[in-house]
């Protein structure tokens, strides 16, 4: 089955921020090298299917490690996390592209050393001319992507995102997306260029050094914006806004059931989508294992935030807080706990078939075998 996503994402990136992307055998089958690819088409390809567009605000997506000199991709390795095993692996098998769910660079970084390990993979991509792309929430958020595979093994009504993506043009005069990292002394400065520059400040957060700001910019003010975040050094990211996302996209999903079931049917229905013998589960008070099931909400990676307040039978996610499980015990739901990135691992050997096919002799795509979720149940 091939999902289709008529939105396309045109990347920008200021001159201070370097724009740093389980398999089944059958797809790690596919490693074989490919006659090779523009690193372009590839990045098109990619934003196409789930726009930049579609990310939170205070995600870091898209292309985000990119070699000085043109390579043609050859090879691609799908990975949850960039980890020095699977950046072994990556060097191993001469990859040229790697695209991580996770974005491996997420907080900047004021140097490039081989002290730390999230350095020594930068380091690594650099010398080994890899790119690195990471798509991250706009997987989730996208029509047929990771939300919707997580969903896939239960038969509802419908299907609606627990929290629709509104449209990042919510009005079309603010045409691009800003994202600023300024260190903590240039608050003021920073903030006095944005006001300047016309942009609006859609959320801030306060990190160790630095202050994350999200900006939303028009397009006639651009260069001024950018001419006054270069006076004071701060690092930052500019992409062109995609149009309103259609209906469907967005974070988590909910849905009623066509006829109900119980609770152990919907944990071995998870069990065999992750491909996982043991999952935990945090039962309603005063359910037991034979309990009804009429409607689940599903959100992968930490679903906490999300599901919060959410009238379900059924949560499914990959991690929860102690507190955050006791609320929804308490308030009608039991849990299903999949662990973080095995809520989400398997949806790479879903994709990884759709990016081979779309290439053909192209490239060769293949998942990590050594990406695996740092908790093990034993």
């Amino acid at each position: 089955m091939r999902w289709v996503c008529h939105l396309k994402q045109t990347g920008l990136c200021g001159p201070k921020w370097t724009s740093l992307v389980y398999g089944m055998a059958a797809v790690r089958a596919m490693s074989v090298e490919g006659t090779g690819v523009r690193l372009s088409r590839i990045v098109e390809f990619l934003t196409s299917f789930a726009p930049l567009s579609l990310a939170e605000s205070w995600d870091n997506v898209g292309l985000l490690v990119e070699p000085a000199s043109p390579v043609l991709v050859k090879k691609v390795l799908l990975t949850i996390d960039l980890t020095e095993d699977v950046m072994k692996e990556a060097v191993d098998s001469k990859t040229n592209l790697i695209i991580a769910y996770h974005p491996p660079i997420f907080q900047p970084f004021k140097r490039i050393t081989s002290g730390k390990w999230k350095e020594r993979l930068l380091a690594t991509c650099l010398e080994n001319k890899m790119a690195v792309y990471s798509p991250h929430t706009t997987w989730d958020a996208v029509t047929g992507g990771l939300s919707d595979w997580l969903a896939s093994p239960f038969e509802f009504e419908g299907v609606e995102p627990l929290v629709p993506s509104l449209g990042v043009l919510t009005r079309p005069e603010f045409s691009h997306h800003v994202t600023v990292f300024c260190p903590l002394e240039l608050r003021d400065r920073c903030q006095e260029v944005i006001s300047r520059s016309h942009a609006e400040v859609v959320s801030t957060a306060e990190l160790k050094t630095m202050v994350k700001f999200s900006l939303e910019a028009k397009k006639q003010f651009l260069l001024e914006l950018e001419s006054g975040l270069n006076e004071t050094n701060c690092y930052y990211s500019i992409y062109e806004r995609g149009p309103i996302p259609p209906r469907g996209c967005g974070t988590g999903r909910f849905g009623k059931l066509k006829s109900q079931i119980t609770l152990s049917e919907a944990v071995e229905k998870v069990k065999a989508l992750v491909g996982m013998s043991q999952i935990r589960i945090a039962l309603q008070r005063g359910n037991v294992t034979d309990s009804p099931v009429r409607s689940v909400a599903l959100v992968a990676g930490s679903g906490a935030s999300v599901l919060r307040g959410v009238r379900a039978d059924l949560y499914v996610t990959g991690e929860m807080l102690h507190h955050d499980i006791l609320e929804a015990n308490h308030s009608g739901a039991s849990v299903i706990l999949i662990n973080h990135s095995d809520s989400e691992r398997g949806y790479l050997s879903q994709f990884a078939p759709r990016l081979a096919d779309h290439f053909g002799d192209g490239i060769g795509v293949s998942v990590a075998t050594s990406d695996r979720d740092p908790i093990v149940i034993v």
